[in-house]
């Protein structure tokens, strides 16, 4: 089975220059977030059919370049189909 991990963090650096550095494909998705009743812009990382290594090595990049506590990422079993 496939899986889909996403990496959700605060919107403070270049996520992109960031995570390619680890995968080729992904995708960003830009929101606002509230963290402790405070707006703040967030983004989540998206890449299907990685290894949790590589997954988890990003992860703690964007953690690093973000200066923040922590990142929350999930992982979620998908099916894929390239048409």
């Amino acid at each position: 089975m496939t899986s889909i991990y996403r990496i959700y963090t605060e919107r403070r650096t270049n996520l992109a220059d960031i995570a390619s550095r680890y995968f080729d494909s992904f995708t960003i998705f830009d929101g606002q977030g509230v963290y402790k009743r405070t707006f703040e812009y967030s983004a989540v990382v998206a890449v299907v059919g990685a290894d949790w290594q590589g997954v988890k090595r990003l992860a703690q990049a964007i953690k690093q370049e973000n200066n923040q506590e922590s990142v929350i990422v999930t992982e979620q079993p998908v099916t894929v189909h390239l048409i």
